[in-house]
């Protein structure tokens, strides 16, 4: 889902929204991907998901910045 369209703050909490529904459909954390600019931002979504959630216990959230993303594929293309 890209929202290049939308202001800022409105932006984050509808994909807050978003990724909270998904996971109360069953989603589980490794199977969503969430790719932001840059670590503050990583740690704002972050921040919203865990102070938001309802779920006794999760998977580690798989929220990257925009570094994290290349490095991550990086090490995917290393262990091909």
């Amino acid at each position: 889902m890209l929202l290049n369209f939308i202001k800022a703050d409105f932006k984050e909490d509808l994909l807050v929204k978003k990724y909270l529904e998904l996971i109360s459909c069953g989603a589980k954390t490794s199977e969503i991907l969430v790719l932001v600019q840059n670590s503050n931002l990583k740690k704002q979504f972050s921040d919203k998901v865990l102070n938001q959630i309802n779920v006794d216990a999760i998977e580690k959230l798989q929220i990257h910045s925009l570094i994290d993303s290349i490095f991550v594929l990086f090490q995917y293309l290393l262990f091909l």
